[in-house]
C-alpha cells in the first residue's frame, strides 16, 4: 500500500488477491474507527460479490486460510497449501517512527479450496501495533 491516508488509520486488516482456473477471488477486511469491520470483495468468473469473510489463522496468527460467504449465500472455503512461498515485508508509513507503527506484509501462497480448486495468489495482512 506504501505511504497511504487510509492504511494509517487502520487497526488490523487482511486482503488476498488469488487466480483460479476459471474464476479469481479478491477480498479486504479491515477494522477502522469509528466505522468497525468492513469486507469488500468480488469474485471474477464467478460474478459473485463477496459478503462475509472470516480469517484462518495458525498459532502464529499468521492467515492460513478465508471462510468467505458470497451473495448468494455459498460458502467458499480457502486454505493455504503448504508453507508460504515468499514473505514481503510492506513499508506504511514514514519510517523510523515511535509508535504508532503499522506492520504489514504479503505472502505469495499455494490455496486450495474445499472443492478440490487450486490457485495461486498473495495474501496480505496488516495491524497497528501500539506499544512504547
Amino acid at each position: 500500500w506504501g505511504f497511504r491516508d487510509e492504511a494509517r488509520s487502520w487497526i488490523e486488516f487482511y486482503a488476498c488477491f488469488l487466480c483460479f482456473g476459471n474464476y479469481d477471488v479478491a477480498v479486504m477486511k479491515y477494522r477502522s474507527p469509528p466505522h468497525g469491520d468492513r469486507v469488500d470483495g468480488h469474485t471474477p468468473g464467478l460474478g459473485r460479490t463477496v459478503t462475509s469473510s472470516r480469517a484462518i489463522r495458525d498459532s502464529a496468527a499468521d492467515l492460513r486460510g478465508l471462510d468467505l460467504i458470497l451473495d448468494d449465500g455459498q460458502e467458499l472455503s480457502v486454505r493455504v497449501s503448504g508453507q508460504p512461498l515468499a514473505r514481503i515485508p510492506i513499508h506504511v508509513g514514514a519510517g523510523d517512527n515511535s509508535v504508532p507503527a503499522f506492520a504489514c506484509y504479503d505472502e505469495v501462497v499455494a490455496v486450495h479450496t474445499a472443492t478440490g480448486d487450486l490457485g495461486i495468489g498473495t495474501f496480505q495482512q496488516g495491524s497497528l501495533l501500539g506499544l512504547a
